[in-house]
This record gives structure tokens, sequence and C-alpha cells, in this order.
């Protein structure tokens, strides 16, 4: 086994770890296996000295995940999809080996605070509401919700195999990770407060996330259908996004920042936060903000290219669409342009800023099919280059 194939797989089967604690492990091993390297062990014997990936992951499964039998433990039958309410507890949905044939496998740290059923072929599994708790403070007797007195309340749902139904899930305050999932129908996730982090995962239709307070995080996700993101107060942030369909990006204060984007017609709305998307493909494109800035690097449009900002500033680097239009109304704008045989129809106006176009742009000629780029800009300075 060599060192990414390695790190995919421990990566995979610590799924139930937060985010970050994860991303540390990852990175320790992943550190650990080049310095070997560079010590001149051979990459896979430098591997292979690190053990088995399932035996690491078991050593530094979150309290509660290292149970195999008994209350804290629930195997599953057959199920075609997966439904899942919680309150305050924090969500994994990973992808596992089941030994005894089960489909599935439940794994909870307070037994007591859920309950699982099937619905014909779904699983559903349910948080129950803390009950009340009496305390005595200074002689008063006050009733409280029992949810102010726990702390690292979790659940693991492993899967055996592929979802082929729809995966439904809601949380009011708690995390959702879902590592190595493959989902043949849709999936809607709704979180009010916790984070959103998806992982080497495949939804066959459409896929909806909405977090009110929250973060998105998507690496290595693959939509079938459309796919919809929307945080109110959080970042949303994909690598290695592939969406059949159209994408919709919106969130009120974060910022949005795309990497290795393939996608139909897309549409990106960010109120107070920037917007960044770093090499990518899609269909017509409309970016817009309302205080924050646009950096757009190797996105191929296509046919047409919106970006927009009231105050921020816009720079697009080796950025191609047939037609592209760039509005900011306090910001600068600066294009940076792969030449191309038939050149740019260029087009700037700012009332108060200046304006610096490509003289080596060539010329038009009959029968050219030339991009356009209109640029317009209030108080800002608009400058254009040829690479």
């Amino acid at each position: 086994m060599n060192k990414r194939a390695f790190l995919e797989e421990l990566g995979r089967l610590t799924g139930a770890m937060p985010g970050q604690e994860r991303q540390k492990l990852l990175d320790y091993y992943e550190e650990m296996i080049d310095d070997r390297v560079e010590e001149g062990i051979p990459e896979e014997e430098a591997v292979a000295a690190l053990g088995d990936p399932a035996d690491i992951a078991r050593e530094f499964a979150p309290a509660g995940v290292r149970e195999t039998a008994g209350p804290s433990s629930q195997s599953v039958g057959a199920l075609n999809g997966l439904r899942v309410r919680a309150i305050d507890a924090d969500v994994a949905v990973v992808r596992e080996a089941i030994p005894g044939g089960a489909a599935a496998q439940l794994r909870f740290s307070q037994p007591e605070r859920f309950t699982w059923r099937m619905d014909g072929d779904v699983l559903v599994v349910e948080e129950k509401a803390p009950g009340m708790r009496e305390i005595n403070l200074l002689g008063l007797k006050l009733k409280l919700s029992g949810a102010l007195f726990e702390s690292g309340l979790k659940v693991t749902v492993a899967l055996a195999g592929d979802l082929a139904g729809e995966f439904d899930f809601e949380s009011r305050g708690g995390d959702l990770t879902v590592n190595g999932v493959n989902v043949g129908g849709g999936a809607t996730l709704s979180l009010a407060s916790g984070d959103a982090e998806l992982a080497h995962v495949g939804v066959g239709g459409d896929l909806e996330i909405g977090c009110k307070s929250g973060n998105v995080r998507l690496d290595d996700v693959r939509v079938g259908g459309s796919a919809r993101v929307k945080s109110a107060s959080g970042d949303v942030e994909a690598a290695n996004l592939a969406v059949a369909g159209d994408l919709a990006l919106n969130s009120a204060s974060g910022d949005v920042t795309l990497r290795e984007l393939r996608c139909g017609a897309l549409d990106v709305s960010a109120m107070s936060g920037d917007v960044e998307i770093d090499r990518g493909s899609a269909g017509a494109t409309h970016i817009q903000c309302a205080s924050g800035d646009i950096r757009l690097d190797e996105l191929e449009s296509d046919p047409e290219l919106k970006a927009e900002t009231a105050s921020g500033d816009v720079e697009l680097t080796r950025c191609i669409a047939r037609r592209s239009w760039i509005k900011t109304m306090a910001g600068d704008v600066s294009l940076r342009l792969e030449p191309l045989p038939c050149g740019y129809d260029i087009s700037a106006d700012t009332r108060s800023g200046d304006i610096s176009l490509p003289r080596d742009n060539p010329a038009p000629q009959a029968g050219d099919a030339r991009p356009t780029i209109s640029v317009q800009s209030m108080s800002g300075d608009i400058e254009a280059k040829l690479l």
C-alpha cells in the first residue's frame, strides 16, 4: 500500500472523529511517512511499518465508538434509505466493514438518549429530548434542561454498503460528518447550529444542505442531480466537487471557497463574505457579493460569466467565457487574460478611476468569434493585461 491509499483508507475509517481532529491525525501520519521516505526507506515499506489503518482507527475512535457489542451498539439488517433526527448529538455516517453480514451498525455514546426503528426499508434514528433536572441554588429549586449537564453526545451510523434510496438528516445543535458513503437517491441535510462535513461522498439525485450558523465543507463529493448549499452565517468550502446539474451556493456572512469545480449553471451569492474559485468549469455563471471580494482563477464558463460586488474588488485570472460582465460600485477590477489569436472585445467604464487596457490585444478580423468583456466601476480602477 502506498501513502495515498493508506491516508485515504485511514480517513475513511476515522470518519466518526471530529473534522479537525481527524485532519491532525492524517497530517501526523503523512509527515511520519514523508520523514521515513526522506531517510531512504521505500514508500511502501514506510507505510507497512505503521500497521493496519483499521487498527489505528480503532485506537483513536471517540469514546462510545469502540464498542462492538452490548447496549451501546446495535446491528441492522437490510435497508434502503436513512433518516436521522438529532437534537444536540454529533452524528457520523461512515462506510466500513461490519462483521456478521449486517447492513448497518449503530453506536451510541449514551444509548438511553436514542431510539431506532425500521420504517419499511428506511432506517430511522432519533434522539430523545433531554429530560428536566431539578437543582437547588441557594435554597431555590430550579428545573433546567438535562442538555445543560451533558457533553460529548454522539451517534455513529456505520454502513456496510451503499444506500440505494434517500438520506434525510435534521439536527438542532450537533455536527454532521459523512465519509465514504454513496447515496443512490437524493440527500437533504438541515442543521440549525452545527457544521456539515462531507468527504468522499456520492449522491445519485439532488443534494440540498442548509445550515443556519454552521460551516459547510465538501471534499471529493459527486452529485448526479443538482446541488443547493446555504449557510446563514458560516463559510462554504468545497474541493473536488462535481455536480451533473446546476449548483447554487449562498452564504449571508461567510466566505465561499471552491477548488476544482465541475457543474452546470453556477449561482453564488455572498452578502458580506468573499467568493474565491480556483480552477473549474461551469455553465452560465452568476456571482454576486454585497461587500466582499471576488477572485476567480482558471474558471471556464459557458456561455457567460457575471460577477458583481457593491464595494469589493474583482480579480479574474485566466478565466474564459464567451460573454463576461464585471461590475463593482467602489472596488477595483483586475483582469489577467490568457492570450488568444483572435483577441478580446473589451469595453471599460469608470467615473472616477483609471483605465488600463492591453495594447497588444490583437485587432479584430472578419469572421472572428471574439470573447466580449464588459467592465464597469463607479469609483475604482480597471486594469486588463494579457499574460
